[in-house]
């Protein structure tokens, strides 16, 4: 999910989750719900994605900067940074596989273009990280290395295999079309699909995208979106 603005606003939408459905038709009879800024961004801030923490916390991430910010969305307070990812410019994907354990997907982009083999995933641990009440940091987020993806351009979206595992992510690659499974364990992974139809058609733009977030379903069902 790319969003560009020249100042980026979290909106929360406060609505049901009981109400959302992937097949459910626009219906313009239907009131609008109301939205509230939670939190605002440094101008030229390009906010890539986000993951809900347990307690309702937001963590979001930046594909203009190598950070991961803390938002808590009913307090007004400004984002907060959890973590900055050394060796990258920007992050794309991120996903959580135990409670407050996130994966990062970050490499290095130069204007909109993916530069290839620099992307990389790490883990942040937010476990021992604790802020003061006007945000100075306490105890940091522990980051590490996960593994290193030299053989691909463009890591986006990404998620878990499956809600009982909690050892392997599945993470697309928005400019080859292809889906790597990461055993965060071993630190190994694989290239377990690549199909020119979910790739940037030649494109190396971070615009001209192929395959961008993906999700795998209870019974095994993965939808992609591009």
């Amino acid at each position: 999910m790319f969003i560009s603005t020249f100042q980026f606003c979290l909106i929360l939408l406060s609505v049901s989750f009981a109400t959302l459905a992937w097949s459910a038709p626009i219906d313009a009879r239907i009131p609008p719900y109301p939205l509230t800024v939670v939190a605002e961004f440094p101008s030229a801030s390009w906010v890539e994605n986000l993951a809900v923490r347990e307690n309702g916390d937001l963590l979001v991430i930046s594909l203009s900067l190598p950070s991961v910010f803390l938002v808590e969305p009913f307090t007004g307070k400004s984002p907060i940074l959890v973590a900055s990812i050394s060796q990258a410019t920007g992050v794309a994907g991120i996903a959580e596989l135990e409670k407050d354990v996130f994966y990062v997907a970050a490499g290095n982009i130069s204007g909109l273009t993916p530069i290839e083999g620099s992307m990389a995933v790490r883990r942040v641990n937010l476990r021992p990280f604790s802020f003061e009440n006007c945000g100075n940091i306490v105890t940091p987020a522990k980051v590490e290395l996960v593994a290193s993806f030299p053989d691909t351009i463009f890591l986006n979206g990404m998620c878990r295999l499956s809600s009982t595992n909690n050892s392997k992510l599945l993470i697309s690659d928005s400019i080859l079309g292809s889906f790597s499974m990461l055993d965060v364990n071993t630190k190994t992974y694989a290239i377990s699909i690549t199909n020119p139809a979910m790739s940037a058609q030649g494109s190396a733009s971070g615009i001209e995208m192929g395959i961008n977030g993906i999700h795998v379903f209870e019974d095994g069902e993965l939808r992609t979106g591009r």
